[in-house]
């Protein structure tokens, strides 16, 4: 099925879409930028590039969706994980993007609302992480930081 086909048929009725400020948004994954547009969408298109935080928060996960298993959606997805600081992650995942020949609007993404989001989830910006520890309730996890002003000794 044609990408432009799939669009027409996810655009106004996913799961995955946000209505706010006038505005559409969508929370699936490999949507770079968060936006419900043909562009952005990560599931309709052949190749696509998402960025998750890495579960120990160390780090970066970059999601790359492989073109040459459409047909088995389980071995079409590969997880390439980063450790390096801010700038250095955005530096290999525009590398990732451009050797891998992925599309070219997506080699400048990177460092727009997802992946913005996972480095400062991960403390990769603006924040030195000390550890992650397991939260209190048992879902998830805690991102430990070390106090500077303004910034809250644990964040969720």
């Amino acid at each position: 099925m044609s990408a432009h086909l799939q669009w027409m048929v996810v655009r106004n009725c996913s799961s995955f879409l946000l209505k706010r400020n006038n505005q559409t948004y969508s929370t699936e994954p490999n949507n770079l930028k968060a936006r419900n547009s043909f562009r952005y969408n990560g599931l309709i298109h052949r190749k696509t590039v998402g960025v998750e935080p890495a579960p120990d928060g160390k780090g970066i996960v970059v999601v790359l969706k492989k073109r040459a298993g459409q047909r088995k959606p389980a071995t079409s997805y590969v997880r390439v994980r980063i450790r390096r600081d801010a700038r250095g992650s955005l530096r290999s995942l525009r590398h990732l993007i451009s050797k891998n020949r992925y599309r070219r609007d997506l080699r400048m993404e990177p460092n727009n609302l997802k992946a913005r989001n996972s480095f400062r989830y991960n403390g990769l910006i603006h924040r030195k992480t000390v550890g992650v520890e397991p939260a209190p309730d048992g879902k998830g996890i805690v991102v430990v930081l070390k106090k500077r002003a303004g910034l809250s000794s644990k964040t969720p």
